[in-house]
């Protein structure tokens, strides 16, 4: 089977959900400034001498120790107490600062994510520390260290985060030292859209790094040809896919040599507010895709609700005409099941009813098999709607959903989602070319 469209789709789908992850950086310092009364608030103290930090070691292992030879049961209740020492400690700069660093060491040693990186971010905001790189420092001991499913989906998740934030930075290097290490975290933790997400993560970053001398080419030539139109392509989509700078980027695809990108960026730097507005933006990336799906494909789509207690569903062709949606979340947060559009509503095909079918801040993975005789949806791997995919009937209405065969992604309103992964696999069939925008 040959892939279909994936490359950019995972490309796009990677870059959003990195951008995602760098959205909240836990512990970056606070901005420099005074309040409203005049005082300095957002300052990172210096940090503590060596022969300050020393004094200091001293006093804090007469309360607590020589917690860096204790037994590895006790090292993360050790580490929690430091953390909440260092809060309490107030007058003693060094002897805070080494609370907080030795705290994340500790925890860090013995795989709990969660209290190394309360450390670290402390430390970070406290004091002019590099806390990217002691987050991904504590993070690769973190990695070695998680040997139980929980601990290593949480070492494998803040991975993520710092990855995303490295990237954001311009540190591929690095981030791609922090994916390696947190690889074998994220297939201990045994959830599988965490491993997908991982490995997609690195493949993105493969990527990156293969196009970093292409876009200093592209810089180079629009430094002496500001509208050369493959320099502005070339470095405007590493800025989007790259660098996650999609206004600089857009504009610079917008100079481009492609019509369809050109029509696509601009009506995304318009900034459309109306829900017709917003749907052209949508559809005119979509229609930049330039292909329709094969008769038969695997749609595979790794994801988690973020927000929200309602749907979240794909929009898939059918390989004799028209359209149907596969939904989870939706009816009450109940169900998983395929539905169709027509004469202003869903009709549900199949309905599995799960208790709660969507957690929000789960992962999931669910991947739809569309044949010309049947539908099957898995999630994570269970087969859990099936139906019929030659029924004439479902033919009306397509319209109602567009009007042409492309595959789509829907939520609810009031929900949101993180995608993770989409990928397009052709079974049979290689698809239709659609015009060409505006011709």
């Amino acid at each position: 089977m040959a892939t279909f469209g994936s490359r950019l789709i995972a490309i796009l789908t990677t870059s959003v959900m990195l951008a995602g992850y760098c959205a909240a950086v836990a512990g970056a310092p606070a901005e420099a400034g005074n309040d409203e009364r005049g005082v300095a608030v957002g300052v990172r103290a210096p940090v503590p001498d060596a022969a300050a930090q020393a004094n200091a070691e001293k006093l804090i292992h007469e309360v607590f120790g020589n917690y860096a030879a204790a037994a590895a049961g006790t090292r993360a209740a050790t580490a929690a107490k430091m953390l909440d020492q260092a809060a309490a400690t107030q007058n003693d700069a060094a002897a805070r600062y080494m609370l907080l660093k030795d705290s994340a060491s500790l925890a860090a040693a013995a795989g709990d994510a969660a209290t190394a990186m309360r450390g670290v971010a402390t430390l970070n905001s406290l004091y002019d520390v590099d806390g990217l790189e002691m987050r991904c420092a504590v993070i690769r001991t973190c990695a070695v260290a998680a040997t139980t499913p929980q601990a290593a989906g949480a070492v494998a998740n803040e991975g993520l985060s710092a990855a995303g934030e490295t990237v954001a930075a311009g540190n591929f290097d690095v981030a791609g030292r922090l994916l390696a290490a947190i690889e074998p975290a994220a297939r201990i933790s045994t959830d599988k859209p965490l491993m997908a997400t991982v490995t997609s993560c690195i493949e993105y970053l493969r990527w990156i790094q293969s196009q970093v001398s292409a876009d200093q080419l592209a810089v180079e030539t629009l430094a002496k040809s500001p509208s050369d139109a493959d320099a502005n392509l070339v470095h405007g989509l590493f800025l989007c896919f790259g660098k996650n700078d999609w206004d600089d980027g857009l504009r610079a695809i917008a100079k481009g040599p492609n019509d369809g990108l050109k029509a696509a960026a601009l009506k995304d730097l318009s900034n459309p507010t109306a829900a017709g507005q917003q749907a052209a933006a949508g559809n005119a990336w979509w229609e930049s895709a330039e292909r329709e799906p094969p008769e038969e494909y695997d749609l595979q789509i790794d994801f988690a609700r973020r927000t929200g207690n309602d749907f979240f569903g794909a929009i898939c062709p059918l390989p004799h005409g028209g359209s149907v949606a596969w939904f989870a979340g939706g009816w009450g947060n109940h169900a998983i099941c395929f539905a169709h559009f027509i004469n202003g509503g869903w009709f549900v095909l199949t309905a599995h009813d799960v208790g709660v079918a969507v957690a929000n801040g789960q992962h999931y993975s669910v991947t739809i098999r569309m044949r010309r005789e049947s539908a099957r949806a898995y999630h994570n791997g269970e087969l859990v709607s099936e139906m019929p995919s030659n029924n004439k009937d479902l033919r009306a209405g397509q319209d109602e959903v567009g009007g042409k065969s492309v595959i789509g992604l829907t939520i609810d309103p009031l929900s949101s989602a993180m995608i993770y992964k989409m990928e397009l696999t052709e079974v049979t069939g290689r698809g239709q070319h659609l015009p060409t925008p505006g011709k």
